[in-house]
């Protein structure tokens, strides 16, 4: 006997990637100065301005650290590690919440950015 009806099923997957992709002209660059240091619920909390015309990326700085006992330097993907976050738009000014450094007086700690 043949069955004259079939039933198919059928199945579809869609995939969306969602891109976002920063391009900065030519001739552009980001002053990253840092404003202020306070602590804020056992955390430090870092403004840090951009007065440049371009965005500034953390991650490619290096953040010389001291309190006039104790150096650190970081750099890179260590940043990522205390900081979280990582983009300051040109022109503002981005208050990061950051993990405080053992043995470090908040009250003397000066934080510069190269």
């Amino acid at each position: 006997m043949h069955r004259q009806s079939q039933q198919v099923a059928q199945m579809g997957l869609l995939f969306q990637f969602n891109t976002l992709i920063n391009v900065r002209p030519n001739n552009t660059s980001a002053q990253l100065t840092v404003e202020s240091i306070d602590q804020q619920d056992g955390e430090w909390l870092v403004a840090i301005a951009n007065s440049g015309n371009s965005y500034g990326r953390l991650t490619a700085a290096r953040l010389n650290i001291s309190d006039g006992v104790n150096t650190k330097i970081l750099k890179g993907q260590k940043i990522s590690e205390y900081i979280k976050g990582t983009l300051v738009l040109p022109n503002s000014i981005r208050y990061f919440k950051m993990t405080p450094l053992v043995g470090f007086n908040i009250d003397n700690t000066l934080i510069t950015i190269e």
